[in-house]
């Protein structure tokens, strides 16, 4: 089942691209119970950029920001693994003791 898309909402940002995650709610490594919703910030870039109007540009900004949500996914994917076999070792461990 995994976790669920709480509330989304969107804030300007000077580090990070448009589309990305800036901020979530509970942060990235924090445990929760399977089903939880998890709240997040998006980016719609520097508030300096201005709007884009150059649908080159625009379509590049969303190919970047689609690459970042995915590396995002991968990695939070690889720490719900890590935490199951965690938990299987430590299931293991008692069930030899």
């Amino acid at each position: 089942m995994g976790l669920k898309l709480g509330r989304q909402d969107e804030s300007t940002s000077e580090t990070v691209p448009i589309g990305v995650v800036s901020e979530q709610d509970p942060q990235e490594g924090t445990e929760v119970e399977e089903g939880s919703a998890v709240d997040v910030v998006i980016s719609t870039g520097s508030p300096a950029q201005g709007p884009v109007n150059d649908e080159k540009e625009r379509e590049k900004q969303q190919q970047e920001a689609e690459k970042e949500r995915e590396k995002q996914q991968q990695a939070a994917e690889k720490e719900k693994e890590k935490k199951q076999q965690e938990e299987e070792k430590r299931k293991d461990r008692e069930k030899g003791d």
